[in-house]
Order: C-alpha cells, then structure tokens, then sequence
C-alpha cells in the first residue's frame, strides 16, 4: 500500500530548514508515524511559489494595456514598425497585442533576462515586478499616469 503524497511547508531559518511553524511539524509526525518501518520515500524540494492571480491579470489587461496603447499613439507611435516580408510592405499598428509585447520586450532588456518572460509563466512575485517596470517606464518615457487598481 502506497502512502499518499503529502506536502509540508518550511523556512530557511540560516543553513538549515525548519517547519513553516508547529502545525507544519505536527502534520509531518502524523504522516512519518502512518509509515511502515523500512519504508523508503522520496522528498522532492522546490522553492515556494504562487501563481499570478487573476486581479494582476485583469488589471494589465483591462487598465495597462490600454493605457500603454493610447500613450503609444499619442506619442506617434501609432505604427511601431514596418517591414519588407515576401515582396510585401507590411506594417505593424500599435494595439494592446503590440503594447504587451514592447513592454515584456523592454522588461526583458531592463532586467537583463536572456528569454521574454511569458505571462503564462510567471509568478505573482515576477507579475508584479512587470506591472511596476511598465508603470514607471510609461510614466518616465511617455509621461503616462496609470490609474492604481483601487482608482
């Protein structure tokens, strides 16, 4: 019979690993006294995360974006570049798609990242620190205010 899988969660207290408080280590001495003795058992340790959260999301999407998108425009930036591609001339307007991808872009350069972060990837942590950068770049290169969330 195959125990189940447990999580349990720690803190780095110096150089060593301590229980994220004593219910932590309580559920971890339930779990240990459940198993058979000579049971062998794999710890798999990973930093802890959290996923981006929905608000994050609807607030670059709903409030950033757009923002960035009109200040883009309003600076000449209505078409960001063009482009000669199998004998065609093609241009590439300046929409909330554009938008999003200029600033990971610039992101991505400011903290020297060697990929373009991928939304769908980050962190709340990492999510944040977009939503800041974006802020303060479209405030400082295009003296574009963002309403905060709770505006």
């Amino acid at each position: 019979m195959s125990a189940k899988k447990r999580e349990f969660f720690m803190v780095k207290e110096g150089e060593r690993l301590e229980f994220a408080g004593r219910h932590q280590k309580t559920l971890y001495n339930a779990w240990l006294k459940s198993l058979p003795a000579g049971q062998i058992v794999q710890m798999m340790l990973q930093k802890r995360t959290h996923e981006k959260t929905h608000p994050q999301m609807g607030y670059w999407h709903a409030v950033v974006l757009p923002c960035a998108t009109q200040a883009l425009i309003d600076a000449g930036y209505g078409s960001l570049f063009s482009a000669r591609v199998g004998g065609f001339q093609v241009s590439v307007e300046t929409d909330s798609a554009a938008a999003d991808t200029l600033l990971k872009a610039l992101y991505q350069q400011h903290r020297q990242l060697p990929e373009t972060p991928q939304k769908r990837s980050m962190t709340d942590e990492e999510m944040s620190c977009l939503i800041d950068f974006a802020l303060g770049w479209l405030a400082e290169t295009l003296d574009c205010f963002v309403p905060s969330p709770k505006e």
